[in-house]
């Protein structure tokens, strides 16, 4: 993995300096009093990274929006400040409303939504939230007992909490390597979400709930890039298949062809943190599906949910 490393040196005229360094993906805040006041200023900042691993570790990207919730070391609610990513992984607090607190014991749980740039659903009155949805990457990240003081420091890392799920279609080729059917294109794809009802977000594991049955009702979009699609569901956990449907235009046709295909799931499961490969083999019009499913690194998106090309495979 391809690791990043700056330095960077913030003044706080009123109450501390805090100096920012990363390497391997890691974010580390160390902090230096300056004034005798007992009150500590936070902030939080984060790199980029181009690929994750298969335990879900993912950075932040530019215009999203973060909402941070401490608590102290017994656990009472402190205060909730709002951070927005105008620059790729540096968390500004919104309306300058920086978190300031006395030296001390903390827990800071931590939220944001990695394709939107949109609020996450917001835990100001119960720490199990439902009512999620399906297309979100829904990001958690919690530091435990922090200890607020000189040359404290603090990693700042996102996890995704639901699964995603990848089709790659490509033609089937003969023993001699020649294709049997050529796609041109590929539209039009739906795909049956996991079903929403009793699954729940813990603020402080940070984990969502899996969903025990599929939606084959309401379908949603895939967003799809050439040959290439991606939607972000819930965390699953069924011996039923997934349902997509597409419309497939093959050998310079102006008409395309609708089809259904039923993805089993690896191991009964659609894992948190887990990106699932699906390849679809097409050999001939009439039947024409073989599959393939791989588990791989998270799919980078772009701000429409078009994933971006190549594969990222896990060694």
């Amino acid at each position: 993995m391809e690791s990043y490393k700056y330095l960077i040196t913030i003044l706080s005229f009123v109450f501390s300096i805090f100096i920012f360094s990363c390497a391997d993906d890691k974010v580390t805040v160390e902090y230096i009093q300056t004034s005798d006041s007992g009150l500590d200023k936070i902030l939080f900042t984060a790199t980029v990274s181009d690929i994750s691993t298969r335990s879900g570790i993912s950075a932040l990207v530019k215009d999203r929006f973060v909402v941070v919730y401490s608590f102290d070391g017994n656990k009472q609610y402190v205060q909730t400040n709002n951070y927005y990513t105008y620059q790729p992984g540096i968390l500004s607090a919104i309306n300058n409303d920086t978190l300031i607190v006395p030296n001390g014991i903390y827990n800071f749980y931590m939220f944001s939504i990695g394709n939107k740039s949109e609020y996450p659903p917001s835990f100001s009155n119960t720490v199990f939230l439902e009512n999620l949805s399906n297309g979100y990457d829904y990001l958690s990240y919690s530091l435990q007992s922090i200890s607020i003081k000189t040359s404290t420091n603090i990693p700042i890392l996102f996890s995704h909490c639901c699964s995603q799920v990848v089709i790659d279609f490509e033609s089937s080729k003969d023993t001699d390597g020649n294709e049997i059917v050529s796609i041109d294109s590929v539209r039009n794809i739906t795909i049956t979400p996991p079903n929403t009802a009793g699954v729940g977000w813990d603020m402080y594991t940070g984990q969502i709930s899996y969903s025990n049955s599929i939606n084959n009702i309401d379908l949603i979009d895939m967003p799809v890039n050439k040959l290439t699609c991606q939607q972000v569901l819930l965390p699953l956990n069924t011996k039923d298949s997934l349902t997509v449907k597409f419309e497939l235009f093959v050998d310079n046709s102006t008409a395309g062809k609708y089809y259904t295909a039923k993805l089993p799931l690896v191991d009964d499961k659609l894992a948190a943190g887990s990106s699932y490969n699906y390849v679809i083999s097409i050999s001939d019009t009439d039947y024409p599906f073989t599959y393939l499913v791989n588990i791989y690194n998270w799919r980078i998106v772009d701000e429409t949910g078009k994933p971006l090309v190549p594969t990222l495979k896990l060694n």
